[in-house]
Protein backbone atom coordinates (compact mmCIF):
# COMPACT_ATOMS: atom_id res chain seq x y z
CA UNK A 1 0.00 0.00 0.00
CA UNK A 2 1.03 3.57 -0.68
CA UNK A 3 0.25 5.68 2.40
CA UNK A 4 3.22 8.02 2.86
CA UNK A 5 5.81 10.04 0.94
CA UNK A 6 8.37 7.36 1.81
CA UNK A 7 6.08 4.72 0.27
CA UNK A 8 5.95 6.71 -2.97
CA UNK A 9 9.75 6.94 -3.12
CA UNK A 10 10.16 3.24 -2.39
CA UNK A 11 7.67 2.26 -5.08
CA UNK A 12 9.31 4.47 -7.69
CA UNK A 13 12.78 3.20 -6.85
CA UNK A 14 11.56 -0.36 -7.46
CA UNK A 15 11.36 0.72 -11.09
CA UNK A 16 14.99 1.76 -11.38
CA UNK A 17 16.39 -1.35 -12.97
CA UNK A 18 18.24 -2.10 -16.19
CA UNK A 19 15.80 -4.84 -17.22
CA UNK A 20 13.06 -2.26 -17.73
CA UNK A 21 15.10 -0.71 -20.53
CA UNK A 22 15.72 -3.89 -22.49
CA UNK A 23 12.59 -3.66 -24.61
CA UNK A 24 13.70 -0.22 -25.86
CA UNK A 25 17.08 -0.81 -27.44
CA UNK A 26 19.46 2.13 -27.83
CA UNK A 27 20.68 2.26 -31.42
CA UNK A 28 17.43 1.11 -32.99
CA UNK A 29 16.74 2.48 -36.44
CA UNK A 30 14.04 5.07 -37.05
CA UNK A 31 11.51 2.43 -38.11
CA UNK A 32 11.27 1.30 -34.51
CA UNK A 33 9.15 3.31 -32.11
CA UNK A 34 11.37 3.89 -29.06
CA UNK A 35 8.45 5.40 -27.17
CA UNK A 36 5.95 2.58 -27.59
CA UNK A 37 5.90 1.79 -23.87
CA UNK A 38 5.47 5.43 -22.82
CA UNK A 39 2.71 6.01 -25.35
CA UNK A 40 0.95 2.87 -24.17
CA UNK A 41 1.25 4.04 -20.56
CA UNK A 42 -0.19 7.48 -21.37
CA UNK A 43 -2.97 5.87 -23.39
CA UNK A 44 -3.94 3.70 -20.41
CA UNK A 45 -3.98 6.87 -18.28
CA UNK A 46 -6.39 8.50 -20.75
CA UNK A 47 -3.76 10.64 -22.53
CA UNK A 48 -3.89 13.45 -19.96
CA UNK A 49 -1.15 15.35 -21.81
CA UNK A 50 -3.65 16.19 -24.55
CA UNK A 51 -5.82 18.26 -22.23
CA UNK A 52 -3.46 21.25 -22.13
CA UNK A 53 -0.89 23.12 -24.21
CA UNK A 54 2.76 22.16 -23.68
CA UNK A 55 6.16 23.76 -24.03
CA UNK A 56 9.08 21.31 -23.97
CA UNK A 57 12.57 22.50 -23.04
CA UNK A 58 15.68 20.49 -23.95
CA UNK A 59 19.43 21.04 -24.26
CA UNK A 60 22.64 20.17 -22.44
CA UNK A 61 22.96 23.37 -20.41
CA UNK A 62 20.39 25.85 -19.18
CA UNK A 63 17.21 23.87 -19.71
CA UNK A 64 16.31 23.86 -16.02
CA UNK A 65 16.69 27.62 -15.63
CA UNK A 66 14.92 28.30 -18.93
CA UNK A 67 11.99 26.07 -17.92
CA UNK A 68 11.78 27.85 -14.59
CA UNK A 69 11.90 31.30 -16.21
CA UNK A 70 9.05 30.45 -18.61
CA UNK A 71 6.82 29.00 -15.89
CA UNK A 72 7.67 31.77 -13.41
CA UNK A 73 6.74 34.49 -15.92
CA UNK A 74 3.44 32.77 -16.71
CA UNK A 75 2.69 32.28 -12.99
CA UNK A 76 3.46 35.93 -12.28
CA UNK A 77 0.96 36.85 -14.99
CA UNK A 78 -1.69 34.76 -13.21
CA UNK A 79 -1.93 31.93 -15.73
CA UNK A 80 -2.69 28.38 -14.62
CA UNK A 81 0.70 26.90 -15.45
CA UNK A 82 2.33 23.60 -14.52
CA UNK A 83 6.08 22.97 -14.34
CA UNK A 84 7.93 19.67 -14.28
CA UNK A 85 11.70 19.47 -13.96
CA UNK A 86 14.33 16.75 -13.78
CA UNK A 87 16.04 15.98 -11.52
CA UNK A 88 14.58 17.35 -8.31
CA UNK A 89 16.93 19.14 -5.95
CA UNK A 90 15.71 18.01 -2.53
CA UNK A 91 12.25 16.42 -2.66
CA UNK A 92 10.33 14.63 -5.38
CA UNK A 93 7.43 17.10 -5.01
CA UNK A 94 9.51 19.66 -6.95
CA UNK A 95 8.85 17.71 -10.15
CA UNK A 96 5.15 18.61 -10.06
CA UNK A 97 4.53 22.32 -9.55
CA UNK A 98 1.52 24.49 -10.37
CA UNK A 99 0.78 28.17 -10.00
CA UNK A 100 -0.97 28.99 -6.75
CA UNK A 101 -1.59 32.70 -6.18
CA UNK A 102 1.26 33.73 -8.43
CA UNK A 103 3.80 31.24 -7.08
CA UNK A 104 5.01 27.92 -8.43
CA UNK A 105 4.07 25.49 -5.68
CA UNK A 106 5.18 21.82 -5.44
CA UNK A 107 2.54 19.15 -4.97
CA UNK A 108 1.81 18.36 -1.31
CA UNK A 109 2.81 15.02 0.21
CA UNK A 110 -0.88 14.12 0.62
CA UNK A 111 -1.67 14.86 -3.01
CA UNK A 112 1.44 13.00 -4.15
CA UNK A 113 0.35 9.89 -2.24
CA UNK A 114 -3.17 10.12 -3.69
CA UNK A 115 -1.73 10.56 -7.18
CA UNK A 116 0.44 7.48 -6.86
CA UNK A 117 -2.54 5.50 -5.59
CA UNK A 118 -4.42 6.59 -8.74
CA UNK A 119 -1.64 5.64 -11.16
CA UNK A 120 -0.29 2.48 -9.48
CA UNK A 121 -2.95 0.14 -10.86
CA UNK A 122 -2.03 1.17 -14.40
CA UNK A 123 1.66 0.60 -13.70
CA UNK A 124 0.94 -2.87 -12.30
CA UNK A 125 -1.20 -3.77 -15.31
CA UNK A 126 1.79 -3.25 -17.63
CA UNK A 127 3.96 -5.95 -16.04
CA UNK A 128 2.34 -8.59 -18.20
CA UNK A 129 2.11 -6.42 -21.32
CA UNK A 130 4.36 -6.69 -24.35
CA UNK A 131 6.12 -3.50 -23.22
CA UNK A 132 6.91 -4.40 -19.63
CA UNK A 133 6.42 -1.96 -16.72
CA UNK A 134 7.25 1.74 -17.10
CA UNK A 135 10.50 3.04 -15.63
CA UNK A 136 11.00 5.43 -12.72
CA UNK A 137 11.08 8.48 -15.03
CA UNK A 138 8.19 7.27 -17.19
CA UNK A 139 5.99 6.79 -14.12
CA UNK A 140 6.85 10.29 -12.92
CA UNK A 141 6.01 11.86 -16.28
CA UNK A 142 2.73 9.95 -16.42
CA UNK A 143 1.86 11.00 -12.86
CA UNK A 144 2.70 14.62 -13.64
CA UNK A 145 0.51 14.69 -16.71
CA UNK A 146 -2.39 13.25 -14.69
CA UNK A 147 -1.79 15.85 -11.96
CA UNK A 148 -1.73 18.71 -14.45
CA UNK A 149 -4.99 17.51 -15.96
CA UNK A 150 -6.56 17.23 -12.50
CA UNK A 151 -5.44 20.79 -11.73
CA UNK A 152 -6.80 22.04 -15.09
CA UNK A 153 -3.60 23.79 -16.13
CA UNK A 154 -3.72 25.95 -19.24
CA UNK A 155 -0.13 25.21 -20.17
CA UNK A 156 2.62 22.86 -18.99
CA UNK A 157 6.33 23.65 -19.13
CA UNK A 158 8.19 20.35 -19.40
CA UNK A 159 11.93 19.91 -18.96
CA UNK A 160 13.23 16.79 -20.66
CA UNK A 161 15.24 14.20 -18.79
CA UNK A 162 18.06 12.80 -20.93
CA UNK A 163 17.46 14.79 -24.14
CA UNK A 164 17.67 11.79 -26.47
CA UNK A 165 15.13 10.01 -28.66
CA UNK A 166 14.29 7.60 -25.82
CA UNK A 167 13.29 10.29 -23.32
CA UNK A 168 9.73 9.78 -22.09
CA UNK A 169 8.81 13.41 -22.76
CA UNK A 170 9.11 12.68 -26.49
CA UNK A 171 5.63 11.18 -26.23
CA UNK A 172 4.25 14.66 -25.55
CA UNK A 173 3.42 16.89 -28.52
CA UNK A 174 4.48 20.47 -27.69
CA UNK A 175 3.33 23.67 -29.31
CA UNK A 176 6.83 25.07 -28.81
CA UNK A 177 10.12 23.20 -28.54
CA UNK A 178 12.97 25.05 -26.83
CA UNK A 179 16.56 23.87 -27.33
CA UNK A 180 19.03 25.76 -25.14
CA UNK A 181 22.43 24.60 -26.36
CA UNK A 182 24.32 21.39 -27.08
CA UNK A 183 27.57 20.33 -25.43
CA UNK A 184 29.11 17.15 -24.06
CA UNK A 185 27.05 15.26 -21.48
CA UNK A 186 25.71 11.71 -21.06
CA UNK A 187 28.15 10.68 -23.79
CA UNK A 188 27.82 6.96 -22.99
CA UNK A 189 24.17 7.15 -24.01
CA UNK A 190 23.83 10.11 -26.38
CA UNK A 191 27.11 9.82 -28.29
CA UNK A 192 30.74 10.89 -28.13
CA UNK A 193 30.56 13.90 -30.46
CA UNK A 194 28.54 17.11 -30.67
CA UNK A 195 26.79 16.05 -33.93
CA UNK A 196 25.78 12.70 -32.38
CA UNK A 197 24.43 14.38 -29.23
CA UNK A 198 22.67 16.99 -31.39
CA UNK A 199 21.09 14.22 -33.44
CA UNK A 200 19.62 12.77 -30.24
CA UNK A 201 18.60 16.13 -28.75
CA UNK A 202 16.81 17.26 -31.92
CA UNK A 203 15.14 13.93 -32.65
CA UNK A 204 11.69 15.11 -31.52
CA UNK A 205 11.72 17.93 -34.10
CA UNK A 206 11.06 15.32 -36.78
CA UNK A 207 7.66 14.55 -35.30
CA UNK A 208 6.48 17.99 -34.18
CA UNK A 209 2.84 18.37 -35.15
CA UNK A 210 0.72 21.33 -36.06
CA UNK A 211 -1.43 22.23 -33.07
CA UNK A 212 -3.67 25.05 -34.36
CA UNK A 213 -0.52 26.89 -35.44
CA UNK A 214 2.81 26.05 -37.04
CA UNK A 215 5.17 24.37 -34.53
CA UNK A 216 8.04 26.61 -33.46
CA UNK A 217 11.59 25.64 -32.47
CA UNK A 218 13.42 28.26 -30.39
CA UNK A 219 17.12 27.62 -29.92
CA UNK A 220 20.28 29.07 -28.44
CA UNK A 221 22.54 26.51 -30.15
CA UNK A 222 25.81 28.07 -31.29
CA UNK A 223 27.64 25.36 -33.23
CA UNK A 224 27.11 25.55 -37.04
CA UNK A 225 26.82 21.74 -37.24
CA UNK A 226 24.05 21.74 -34.62
CA UNK A 227 22.21 24.59 -36.32
CA UNK A 228 22.27 22.68 -39.62
CA UNK A 229 20.66 19.65 -37.98
CA UNK A 230 17.99 21.82 -36.34
CA UNK A 231 17.20 23.64 -39.58
CA UNK A 232 17.04 20.42 -41.62
CA UNK A 233 14.74 18.63 -39.21
CA UNK A 234 12.57 21.71 -38.71
CA UNK A 235 12.14 22.05 -42.46
CA UNK A 236 11.05 18.42 -42.76
CA UNK A 237 8.49 18.77 -39.97
CA UNK A 238 7.23 22.13 -41.21
CA UNK A 239 8.43 23.89 -38.07
CA UNK A 240 9.60 27.46 -37.82
CA UNK A 241 13.07 28.07 -36.35
CA UNK A 242 13.98 31.09 -34.24
CA UNK A 243 17.67 31.39 -33.38
CA UNK A 244 19.28 33.27 -30.53
CA UNK A 245 21.30 36.32 -31.68
CA UNK A 246 19.88 36.12 -35.22
CA UNK A 247 16.13 36.38 -34.54
CA UNK A 248 16.12 37.44 -30.90
CA UNK A 249 18.61 37.93 -28.13
CA UNK A 250 20.16 40.32 -25.67
CA UNK A 251 22.54 43.26 -25.59
CA UNK A 252 24.37 45.38 -23.03
CA UNK A 253 24.87 42.49 -20.61
CA UNK A 254 26.27 43.16 -17.16
CA UNK A 255 26.35 40.97 -14.09
CA UNK A 256 27.54 41.10 -10.50
CA UNK A 257 26.98 39.26 -7.22
CA UNK A 258 23.36 40.42 -7.13
CA UNK A 259 22.16 39.38 -10.58
CA UNK A 260 22.33 40.17 -14.28
CA UNK A 261 21.22 43.12 -16.42
CA UNK A 262 20.46 43.18 -20.14
CA UNK A 263 18.35 44.51 -23.01
CA UNK A 264 16.15 42.10 -25.01
CA UNK A 265 15.27 42.35 -28.71
CA UNK A 266 12.99 40.41 -31.07
CA UNK A 267 13.47 41.26 -34.74
CA UNK A 268 10.22 39.80 -36.10
CA UNK A 269 7.82 41.46 -33.65
CA UNK A 270 10.14 44.46 -33.14
CA UNK A 271 9.68 44.09 -29.39
CA UNK A 272 12.50 45.64 -27.39
CA UNK A 273 12.66 45.40 -23.61
CA UNK A 274 15.33 47.66 -22.17
CA UNK A 275 17.11 47.56 -18.83
CA UNK A 276 15.84 44.16 -17.71
CA UNK A 277 17.18 42.72 -14.47
CA UNK A 278 17.14 39.12 -13.31
CA UNK A 279 17.83 38.01 -9.80
CA UNK A 280 19.49 34.82 -11.10
CA UNK A 281 23.25 35.35 -11.17
CA UNK A 282 25.63 34.73 -14.03
CA UNK A 283 25.98 36.15 -17.51
CA UNK A 284 24.62 32.91 -18.97
CA UNK A 285 21.26 33.47 -17.23
CA UNK A 286 20.56 36.37 -19.60
CA UNK A 287 20.53 33.85 -22.46
CA UNK A 288 18.14 31.57 -20.59
CA UNK A 289 15.93 34.55 -19.74
CA UNK A 290 15.93 35.63 -23.40
CA UNK A 291 14.84 32.15 -24.49
CA UNK A 292 12.00 32.40 -21.98
CA UNK A 293 10.92 35.85 -23.17
CA UNK A 294 10.91 34.69 -26.78
CA UNK A 295 8.79 31.71 -25.74
CA UNK A 296 6.30 34.06 -24.07
CA UNK A 297 6.13 36.15 -27.26
CA UNK A 298 5.46 33.07 -29.41
CA UNK A 299 2.75 31.87 -27.01
CA UNK A 300 0.64 34.87 -28.02
CA UNK A 301 -0.29 32.86 -31.12
CA UNK A 302 -1.93 30.38 -28.74
CA UNK A 303 -3.90 33.06 -26.91
CA UNK A 304 -1.45 33.15 -23.99
CA UNK A 305 -0.88 36.84 -23.29
CA UNK A 306 1.56 38.33 -20.79
CA UNK A 307 2.15 42.02 -20.11
CA UNK A 308 5.69 43.35 -20.31
CA UNK A 309 5.33 44.47 -16.70
CA UNK A 310 4.80 40.82 -15.68
CA UNK A 311 7.99 39.83 -17.51
CA UNK A 312 10.00 42.49 -15.70
CA UNK A 313 8.51 41.59 -12.34
CA UNK A 314 9.09 37.86 -12.81
CA UNK A 315 12.73 38.27 -13.85
CA UNK A 316 13.47 40.62 -10.98
CA UNK A 317 11.96 38.23 -8.41
CA UNK A 318 13.33 35.02 -9.89
CA UNK A 319 14.71 32.47 -7.44
CA UNK A 320 15.89 29.04 -8.54
CA UNK A 321 17.58 27.13 -5.69
CA UNK A 322 20.88 25.44 -6.39
CA UNK A 323 21.76 27.65 -9.35
CA UNK A 324 24.46 30.12 -8.31
CA UNK A 325 22.57 30.41 -5.04
CA UNK A 326 24.24 32.43 -2.30
CA UNK A 327 23.61 32.06 1.41
CA UNK A 328 25.50 32.87 4.58
CA UNK A 329 26.54 30.34 7.21
CA UNK A 330 28.37 31.91 10.13
CA UNK A 331 31.14 34.06 8.68
CA UNK A 332 31.33 32.04 5.47
CA UNK A 333 29.69 32.89 2.17
CA UNK A 334 28.19 29.69 0.74
CA UNK A 335 27.62 29.39 -3.00
CA UNK A 336 25.68 26.43 -4.37
CA UNK A 337 25.58 25.60 -8.06
CA UNK A 338 24.62 22.30 -9.65
CA UNK A 339 26.99 22.59 -12.63
CA UNK A 340 27.54 18.97 -13.68
CA UNK A 341 29.13 19.03 -17.10
CA UNK A 342 32.06 20.89 -18.66
CA UNK A 343 29.97 23.58 -20.37
CA UNK A 344 27.96 24.37 -17.25
CA UNK A 345 31.09 24.41 -15.10
CA UNK A 346 32.86 26.79 -17.49
CA UNK A 347 29.90 29.20 -17.48
CA UNK A 348 29.54 29.08 -13.71
CA UNK A 349 33.24 29.50 -12.95
CA UNK A 350 33.58 32.37 -15.44
CA UNK A 351 30.96 34.36 -13.55
CA UNK A 352 32.32 33.24 -10.17
CA UNK A 353 35.80 34.44 -11.09
CA UNK A 354 34.47 37.92 -11.86
CA UNK A 355 32.13 38.14 -8.88
CA UNK A 356 34.49 36.70 -6.24
CA UNK A 357 37.95 37.43 -7.57
CA UNK A 358 39.33 38.42 -4.14
CA UNK A 359 37.84 35.52 -2.17
CA UNK A 360 39.69 32.46 -0.89
CA UNK A 361 37.61 29.69 -2.44
CA UNK A 362 37.01 26.35 -0.74
CA UNK A 363 35.36 23.88 -3.13
CA UNK A 364 33.19 20.98 -1.96
CA UNK A 365 32.68 18.64 -4.91
CA UNK A 366 31.13 15.33 -5.96
CA UNK A 367 30.10 13.93 -9.34
CA UNK A 368 27.96 11.32 -11.04
CA UNK A 369 29.83 8.42 -12.57
CA UNK A 370 28.94 9.24 -16.19
CA UNK A 371 30.50 12.72 -16.25
CA UNK A 372 33.75 14.10 -17.67
CA UNK A 373 35.15 14.47 -14.18
CA UNK A 374 38.76 15.15 -15.16
CA UNK A 375 37.84 18.12 -17.32
CA UNK A 376 35.68 19.69 -14.60
CA UNK A 377 38.43 19.13 -12.03
CA UNK A 378 40.92 20.99 -14.21
CA UNK A 379 38.48 23.90 -14.47
CA UNK A 380 37.82 23.97 -10.73
CA UNK A 381 41.56 23.84 -10.02
CA UNK A 382 42.00 27.26 -11.68
CA UNK A 383 39.82 28.91 -9.01
CA UNK A 384 40.20 26.71 -5.93
CA UNK A 385 42.49 27.22 -2.96
CA UNK A 386 41.28 23.98 -1.35
CA UNK A 387 39.22 21.16 -2.92
CA UNK A 388 37.31 18.81 -0.61
CA UNK A 389 36.21 15.65 -2.41
CA UNK A 390 33.12 13.83 -1.18
CA UNK A 391 30.35 11.64 -2.61
CA UNK A 392 26.58 11.53 -2.57
CA UNK A 393 24.19 8.66 -2.02
CA UNK A 394 21.07 9.32 -4.05
CA UNK A 395 18.88 7.27 -6.34
CA UNK A 396 18.81 8.81 -9.81
CA UNK A 397 16.47 8.11 -12.70
CA UNK A 398 18.94 5.63 -14.15
CA UNK A 399 20.35 3.92 -11.07
CA UNK A 400 20.24 3.58 -7.30
CA UNK A 401 23.87 4.55 -6.69
CA UNK A 402 25.19 6.66 -9.54
CA UNK A 403 27.56 8.84 -7.51
CA UNK A 404 31.27 8.41 -8.19
CA UNK A 405 33.36 7.28 -5.21
CA UNK A 406 35.86 9.60 -3.53
CA UNK A 407 38.85 7.38 -4.30
CA UNK A 408 38.04 7.40 -8.00
CA UNK A 409 37.58 11.19 -8.04
CA UNK A 410 40.84 11.67 -6.13
CA UNK A 411 42.70 9.44 -8.61
CA UNK A 412 41.29 11.38 -11.55
CA UNK A 413 42.31 14.65 -9.87
CA UNK A 414 45.91 13.47 -9.55
CA UNK A 415 45.98 12.20 -13.13
CA UNK A 416 44.59 15.56 -14.27
CA UNK A 417 47.57 17.28 -12.68
CA UNK A 418 46.00 18.76 -9.55
CA UNK A 419 48.33 19.29 -6.60
CA UNK A 420 47.91 16.66 -3.85
CA UNK A 421 48.43 19.40 -1.26
CA UNK A 422 45.24 21.12 -2.46
CA UNK A 423 43.07 18.01 -2.14
CA UNK A 424 41.20 16.69 0.89
CA UNK A 425 38.97 13.58 0.90
CA UNK A 426 35.96 12.94 3.13
CA UNK A 427 33.45 10.32 1.92
CA UNK A 428 30.76 11.34 4.42
CA UNK A 429 28.93 14.22 2.77
CA UNK A 430 27.83 15.92 6.01
CA UNK A 431 31.28 15.65 7.58
CA UNK A 432 32.79 17.01 4.36
CA UNK A 433 30.42 19.97 4.48
CA UNK A 434 31.37 20.84 8.06
CA UNK A 435 35.05 20.50 7.18
CA UNK A 436 34.55 22.84 4.23
CA UNK A 437 32.61 25.33 6.37
CA UNK A 438 35.38 25.36 8.96
CA UNK A 439 37.99 26.02 6.25
CA UNK A 440 35.89 28.80 4.72
CA UNK A 441 35.18 30.48 8.06
CA UNK A 442 38.85 30.35 9.05
CA UNK A 443 39.96 31.94 5.79
CA UNK A 444 40.11 35.69 5.26
CA UNK A 445 37.21 36.53 2.93
CA UNK A 446 36.46 32.81 2.59
CA UNK A 447 33.81 31.39 0.27
CA UNK A 448 32.53 27.82 0.19
CA UNK A 449 31.50 26.68 -3.29
CA UNK A 450 29.50 23.46 -3.57
CA UNK A 451 29.30 22.16 -7.14
CA UNK A 452 29.67 19.17 -9.46
CA UNK A 453 26.21 17.68 -9.05
CA UNK A 454 22.68 18.79 -8.25
CA UNK A 455 22.42 15.72 -6.03
CA UNK A 456 25.32 16.98 -3.91
CA UNK A 457 23.87 20.50 -3.83
CA UNK A 458 20.52 19.11 -2.68
CA UNK A 459 22.11 17.20 0.20
CA UNK A 460 24.16 20.23 1.25
CA UNK A 461 21.10 22.43 1.07
CA UNK A 462 19.29 20.02 3.39
CA UNK A 463 21.90 20.81 6.03
CA UNK A 464 22.30 24.53 5.43
CA UNK A 465 18.60 25.37 5.19
CA UNK A 466 15.85 24.98 7.77
CA UNK A 467 14.33 21.46 7.64
CA UNK A 468 10.86 22.78 6.81
CA UNK A 469 12.06 24.93 3.93
CA UNK A 470 12.86 22.12 1.53
CA UNK A 471 9.22 21.07 1.13
CA UNK A 472 7.97 24.59 0.57
CA UNK A 473 7.87 26.80 -2.50
CA UNK A 474 10.79 29.23 -2.61
CA UNK A 475 10.02 32.70 -1.32
CA UNK A 476 10.14 35.64 -3.68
Amino acid sequence: MINTYADVIAYLEKHIHARYYKKITVGSNDQYDPLARMRHFLNLLGNPQKSFLSVVVSGTSGKGSTSYFIAHILATAGLRVGLTQSPHLQVLNERMQINQKGRLTPISDESLVALMQTVMATVESMYDSQYGPPTYFEILIGMTMVYFKQQEVQLAVIEVGLEGKFDATNAIDPALFILTNISFDHTAILGDSIPKIADEATYRIKSLKTIAHQPVVITAAVQPSVKRIIRRRSHKSGSKVLEYSADFGNLNIKHDQNGAYFDFFDRESQINLLKLYTNLRGRYQTINASLAIETIIQLQKHDIHVDQANIRQALAKAFFPGRYEITQYGHATCILDGAHNSAKMLAFLSSLKTDYQDSRKIFLIAFKKDKNIADMLRQIDQEAHIIIITQFAAATDMGTNEGEGTNQIHSQALMAGLSPAKLLVEPDCVKALHLALAKAEAALNGALITTGSLYLVGQVRDVLMAPTQKAQAPSD
